[in-house]
């Protein structure tokens, strides 16, 4: 327990260390952004080892972390400490219920993760091995793990942050994997509620100075629906376990591999079940990969599309802020720290680049209109609007200086996904997009007065032009594309009439009600996206498109939702014959939560085994237990390998055990994973050359063949162990002994050494 208690304290100190600079930057929250502390701490102190490292300022060593920690606390608290201090002590009750929230949200995630601790399988291998470069590296650029002598590929830079609160508490690497993944949990629970309940609070000023109880309901749901509920996929699920309905029926329904399946009980037989929820598009060839926050925290990938969510969120909320700033320039806080955290996306994630960085920016237009209200004024702030994102050009410069990537293109969509798949991933808040645009319009009849006639005639309008274009695109066989389109009208029209609306008594309503309208038609749009064209990678499919993009529409959907619920109930209360929007509001809660919470409900149960195995953090207790002399040689290349010596291991199948030398010990290897070397860098000779290396080490006939093919790697160590004998045969491991001295055996697994003077040799 001890490693957890002491990676929690880094979390903690870090995030107070920066805490006055998040209120500064956060200034029109109730929280002042607190909910935000601990991911912008992170990744201010992240970016801040990692750029100057990577220049030659400083080495990444602990050591020197742990000072920059300082350093950046020091000028934090002289520059806003007493500012600080003062928010503090008269807003202690509401940051008191963040801090009880991320906490919770903590210690359930560890919970969870403490029953699928293992980083085995999909593609665990390969966060591991890049988390592990940097919490074993001594300077930047880190060396690829997978492929000797070349920097860490990939959009890399959450794994860096991630890593960096084992790092300074000295938390094993395989338990600062799973507390990360628990993290980002946490952090994506807190950063919803404080969004939503930035959004809703401010409608009641009364309560400015405490704790708005009605608020702090929806900014719970809010956390709930981003970071805990699954898609429909799963009550479908129940039902097939029932046995219910014949092939025709499940057919209809459309979810890869699913019929009825009689289990004798309440869950299915089949203990994989919970895998289909993110595999639900039928038609998407290799695979229709559909992920949503708890399926990947569960899954337990720390892959970007899911460590990004500590990114996201912040710079939605850095949104808010300045849209509850009425007008105000942006200071220059908010302009660095708004850089910092969209340059450090483009390294964390780029796919959600395009997304975030676009939502942010037309937000300050739209902004910047509804208090100038003409292209003139629009025109002189487009500087102003862009000056974060030309400085986050700047701020990320260095990661590109030898950056490499596969080819890439854009391609048009020919098969679209089906309409029943959307409505199992995305039915609920759909729905709710639906109902916020209707009680905007329901307001345009006199419970607010928006501009003279403009919202009555505006609905008509939009339904009308909504609805001919949802017949056109039926009729010419587009049924996904139809709903999309009427939904997408709708929603737009209601945020033109509250973007045109002149409610003289009552700004905060139509301030919220705009930008909870933005947040769902943001998500629509992005839906809308991919279903026309998509990114075309390695794969030469939309794949990954949809993948990636779901995920955030996902987010700006399930926000859009929880905030527009919290919005109606609230404002609602306020006007006559408001008790029937309240209701529905409520009842639209249950319709929501009810099937959404089926899939963390049994999904958890299933894929943790009923929480009847012995809980660990540990994610290499599956190699300890199973391959128990791999595991102590590894460990022993982890405690003696200094200076990063390039290991020899086999080569052999992505998604598999290969690669777990590299993997667990930090230390490079001459060639891990192939298929995701391609991916990264592109069809390359070095890579097949590399292979061929490797089979001839292990297959060599004399010692000066063996270092003629180690030499040129910086090889040190050859290891063989479990997958080198099934690959190569019991018998080389006499050979390799004639060659070469022991440095460390166990059981049947040997690490021989390679003179150090041969390998400089070589490599001369």
């Amino acid at each position: 327990m001890l490693a957890p208690a002491l990676w929690f304290l880094a979390i903690q100190v870090v995030a107070l260390a920066t805490l006055p600079l998040t209120i500064r930057v956060f200034r029109s929250l109730p929280d002042r952004g607190y909910g935000f502390a601990k991911p912008v701490g992170i990744v201010l102190l992240g970016y801040l080892a990692w750029l100057t490292s990577m220049i030659g300022l400083t080495s990444f060593a602990r050591p020197t972390i742990a000072l920059l920690g300082v350093a950046l606390g020091t000028a934090c608290w002289c520059l806003g400490g007493r500012e600080c201090l003062v928010f503090v002590r008269a807003r202690w009750r509401l940051l008191l219920a963040f801090e009880a929230m991320f906490c919770l949200a903590l210690v359930i995630g560890t919970f969870v993760r403490a029953h699928n601790a293992d980083i085995l399988g999909q593609e665990k291998f390969m966060d591991f091995a890049l988390m592990n470069a940097f919490l074993s590296a001594s300077d930047l650029p880190a060396e690829d793990p997978w492929l000797a002598g070349f920097g860490v590929p990939y959009y890399h830079l959450g794994y860096l942050i991630l890593g960096l609160p084992g790092r300074i508490s000295g938390t094993p690497g395989p338990v600062t994997y799973n507390l990360a993944v628990a993290f980002v949990f946490a952090c994506a629970f807190s950063g919803a509620a404080t969004i939503v309940y930035g959004l809703l609070a401010p409608l009641r000023p009364g309560l400015a100075r405490a704790v708005d109880w009605g608020a702090l309901v929806f900014a719970i749901l809010g956390g709930v629906m981003v970071a805990v509920l699954g898609n429909l996929e799963a009550p479908f699920e129940l039902l097939a376990a029932t046995g219910y309905g014949d092939a025709a029926f499940w057919q209809s329904v459309g979810i890869k591999g699913l019929a009825a399946n009689p289990s004798g009980g309440w869950l299915p037989a089949d203990g994989a079940w919970w895998w289909r929820a993110a595999r639900v598009i039928p038609n998407i060839q290799p695979d229709g990969i559909t992920e949503f926050p708890y399926f990947s925290f569960l899954l337990g990938d720390l892959h970007p599309h899911y460590t990004a969510l500590i990114l996201d969120l912040p710079i939605l909320g850095l949104g808010l802020a300045r849209w509850l700033d009425d007008g105000q320039p942006a200071s220059r806080w908010q302009v660095l720290v708004g850089a910092l955290l969209l340059a450090v996306l483009v390294a964390a994630n780029t796919w959600d680049v395009p997304t975030f960085w676009g939502f942010l920016f037309g937000l300050g237009v739209i902004d910047v209109w509804r208090h100038g209200g003409e292209s003139r004024a629009l025109l002189h702030q487009l500087p102003r609007l862009g000056a974060p994102f030309l400085l986050a050009g700047v701020l990320i410069a260095p990661y590109f200086v030898g950056y490499q990537s596969q080819p890439l293109g854009l391609g048009f969509v020919a098969e679209r996904t089906p309409l029943g798949s959307l409505l199992i991933l995305f039915g609920p808040t759909l729905l709710l997009a639906l109902v916020l645009a209707g009680w905007s319009a329901s307001r345009g009849r006199g419970l607010v007065a928006l501009e003279r006639e403009l919202a009555p005639s505006l609905t008509v309008r939009s339904l009308l032009i909504g609805g001919a274009l949802a017949l056109l695109l039926l009729v010419v066989g587009e049924p996904t594309l139809a709903l999309l389109s009427f939904l997408m009208t709708l929603v737009a029209s209601a945020s033109w009439g509250w973007l045109r609306s002149h409610e003289a008594g009552d700004e905060r309503l139509r301030s919220a009600a705009l930008f909870c309208s933005l947040l769902p038609l943001g998500g629509l749009l992005v839906l809308t996206v991919v279903e026309l064209i998509f990114l075309r990678d390695v794969f030469g499919s939309r794949m990954n498109t949809v993948f990636k993009f779901h995920y955030n529409a996902w987010l700006f959907l399930a926000l859009g939702g929880a905030a527009g619920l919290g919005l109606i109930w609230t404002s609602s209360a306020m006007v006559p014959r408001g008790r029937g929007w309240q209701l529905a509001s409520v009842a639209l809660v249950g319709l929501v939560i009810g099937p959404g919470l089926v899939y963390p409900l049994a999904a958890t149960w299933t894929k943790s085994g009923r929480f009847a195995n012995e809980p660990t953090l540990d994610g290499s207790r599956f190699l300890r237990l199973g391959q128990p002399s791999d595991y102590d040689a590894i460990q022993w290349l982890r405690a003696n390998g200094t200076g990063r010596p390039v290991v020899v291991e086999a080569v052999g199948p992505d998604y598999g055990e290969h690669a777990r030398v590299s993997t667990f010990s930090g230390l490079p290897t001459i060639m891990g994973w192939v298929g995701h070397e391609l991916q990264w860098r592109g069809e390359r000779p070095e890579i097949g050359r590399r292979q061929g290396d490797v089979d001839a080490i292990y297959r060599a006939s004399t010692r000066e063949e063996l270092l003629d093919r180690a030499g040129p790697y910086r090889a040190r160590y050859v290891f063989f162990g479990g997958l080198e004998r099934d690959r190569y045969g019991p018998e080389t491991r006499q050979r390799l002994g004639t060659f070469l001295s022991v440095a460390f055996a166990r059981g049947e697994t040997v690490v021989y050494a390679v003179p150090s003077e041969q390998i400089a040799a070589q490599t001369r």
